[in-house]
């Protein structure tokens, strides 16, 4: 019992400091709900149990080795259990505490710089987003990756009545975006539980596959020029469409 207690609890803490980035805005929030406890009037029941009681019994269910062996398999063996951190109101009991404190706060320049100085926490209590890890420039209307648009866009060039292809897990998110037209020889997992023949994609094995390909009338085909696969795909009387610095594009001939 001690074990899978210790067990789930680490995992909830790594998908915690995964979903959050660190601990800062949690510490924030026990901070205003200990605050709201202090300043809230005892007669003030509806704004206790909403900004006091409420976060805590939500904090008590989701962060709890318990209920996430309960709920780990309807989570996808507890990988999205993260989703259950929505459940918890970190914003509105920091919001509360905050306005309460600028309502209460006289004169107009003390309002301005309290709200200021709130602003500030915030801020630095996160991470800056706007990186060049989490941003890329691209030079398209759809604002997909320049090397991925311009392989979705050269199977939506063919005239095929019934496009359909198989592609790296990289490409997938965004060919739906640019032309749904196109079908995928496998569904997109959120979770990333995707079958074997996927995965062995990514690596290059593909002969042992190719006929299943085939058989499910895939005509496209997408590589990643930094992989190198086991079959030539000429020898499956398919063509060369299109290449740039990342990808290749096959197409199966009539």
């Amino acid at each position: 019992m001690i074990d899978l207690v210790s067990k789930n609890m680490e995992r909830i803490i790594k998908l915690f400091t995964d979903y959050y980035g660190n601990y800062t805005y949690f510490v924030l929030f026990l901070v205003a709900i200990a605050i709201n406890y202090a300043i809230i009037k005892k007669d003030e029941k509806k704004a206790q149990n909403l900004v006091v009681f409420l976060p805590l019994v939500l904090m008590l269910i989701v962060i709890n080795p318990f209920v996430f062996e309960f709920v780990k398999p309807f989570t996808d063996k507890g990988y999205v259990y993260w989703r259950f951190f929505w459940i918890l109101p970190l914003a509105p009991t920091m919001a509360y505490l905050f306005t309460k404190m600028v309502n209460e706060k006289k004169g107009f320049f003390s309002k301005v710089i309290l709200t200021i100085f709130i602003i500030v926490i915030i801020g630095f209590s996160g991470k800056f987003m706007f990186t060049e890890n989490n941003y890329q420039k691209v030079n398209n209307y759809y604002k997909i990756p320049d090397d991925i648009y311009s392989c979705i866009a050269s199977i939506s060039a063919q005239e095929k009545d019934n496009k359909k292809a198989m592609i790296p897990i990289s490409v997938v998110p965004w060919v739906r975006q640019y032309d749904a037209t196109i079908s995928i020889e496998y569904n997109r997992s959120p979770s990333g539980n995707y079958s074997r023949f996927v995965w062995d994609y990514e690596v290059g094995k593909v002969n042992e596959y190719m006929k299943k390909y085939l058989d499910d009338k895939c005509n496209f085909f997408v590589l990643n020029k930094s992989v190198q696969y086991d079959i030539s795909f000429e020898d499956y009387n398919c063509e060369r469409i299109y290449e740039n610095d990342s990808y290749i594009v096959y197409m199966l001939k009539d």
